[in-house]
């Protein structure tokens, strides 16, 4: 569950909490219509279709790789044949190359010399 799901949930928690504990229906209507306001716009975030040019950007691979996920049928084409579009929701998330000391707030060269050394 990511953050902004958990987030909702709370809300939903803390609504049911007004109502149960406090009887305050009014406020934890309000709380409610929030959160599924929040719901629904990540719905229609997840449903927008991107070009293989703007799924790159966002993905962090390459458009011929997103493009041969499509042709292999991994990843479902949301557009047409030609003119292929990825769902927002069906977008693969490349995972970012870590380096040592990429844990720290500062940059560390002396440690990430010493992991690159140590690939050799």
């Amino acid at each position: 569950m990511d953050a902004i799901q958990l987030t909702v949930a709370e809300i939903r928690a803390k609504a049911a909490e007004l109502r149960e504990s406090f009887g305050d229906d009014a406020r934890a209507r309000s709380l409610e219509w929030a959160a599924s306001r929040i719901e629904r716009a990540l719905r229609s975030d997840d449903d927008q279709q991107l070009t293989l040019s703007e799924a790159a950007l966002r993905s962090g691979y390459s458009t011929d790789h997103l493009a041969r996920l499509i042709r292999d049928g991994r990843l479902p084409n949301a557009g047409r044949r030609g003119s292929p579009r990825i769902r927002v929701a069906d977008l693969p998330i490349r995972p970012r190359p870590t380096v040592a000391g990429a844990s720290r707030d500062i940059y560390d060269p002396i440690a990430d010399a010493r992991a690159i050394g140590s690939r050799r």
